[in-house]
């Protein structure tokens, strides 16, 4: 599929296979798919994951304590991990364990 990030939804280029996530009042930064072909949506507010396959979101990425956090780009390392650039530092999201961390210059 071929997938476009308009300014509040996800969706696949194709109308005819018509799936659309909504993402309200969000902006979408960047996009990423990963190795089991999800797509990885970061927004300016949200970070989630969607399993193209059965239409539903595989994850949907919080940190303990932070809120609104911005999502500029995303990648995918070789364990799987979902790296993730924020206002705040970089985020690593364990999608094995679903844990969050993140990395700023107080981390060097």
């Amino acid at each position: 599929y071929c997938w476009k990030g308009a300014p509040h939804n996800l969706q696949t280029a194709e109308a005819a296979f018509g799936i659309n996530y909504s993402f309200a009042r969000q902006v979408i930064q960047c996009l990423l798919e990963d190795n089991r072909g999800n797509i990885w949506v970061g927004t300016d507010s949200v970070m989630a994951g969607v399993q193209p396959a059965t239409g539903k979101l595989v994850s949907t990425v919080s940190v303990s304590g932070i809120s609104g956090l911005h999502y500029y780009s995303l990648h995918e390392d070789k364990n799987g991990d979902i790296w993730a650039g924020t206002q705040l530092g970089l985020l690593r999201y364990n999608t094995e364990q679903k844990h969050t961390t993140i990395y700023n210059t107080y981390d060097g």
